[in-house]
């Protein structure tokens, strides 16, 4: 029980809530698009769902555009995972076309 106790304690427990609310609040936030840089799309795939994250160079690193996700459908959940990656592709890249479209640098 001393494990619990600790976390009882009125102290720790604002810290724990400050230090939650500051990961919440500071990088990664989402950034605004600038169009004359280069966009990164990065993707990954389950049996489960699919993921997609739209990301930039803002000239101090690496930063989210946005973020996307959806579930599979029985017969997707059901593809190879060479498949299921393939799908993760093709739909970030619909999802995420008015950002890319004419974006020759596209990685």
């Amino acid at each position: 029980m001393a494990p619990l106790t600790k976390l009882l304690r009125k102290s720790t427990k604002e810290t724990a809530f400050t230090e939650v609310k500051q990961i919440l609040t500071t990088r990664p936030l989402l950034a605004y698009p600038n169009f004359s840089r280069p966009f990164r799309l990065e993707t990954d795939a389950s049996k489960t769902g699919l993921g997609a994250s739209l990301m930039q160079d803002d000239g101090n690193g690496r930063r989210p555009v946005a973020y996307t996700s959806k579930v599979n459908s029985q017969t997707e959940a059901n593809y190879g995972i060479t498949e299921l990656e393939c799908a993760a592709v093709v739909w970030a890249i619909k999802l995420f076309r008015p950002y890319l479209y004419g974006d020759a640098s596209l990685s």
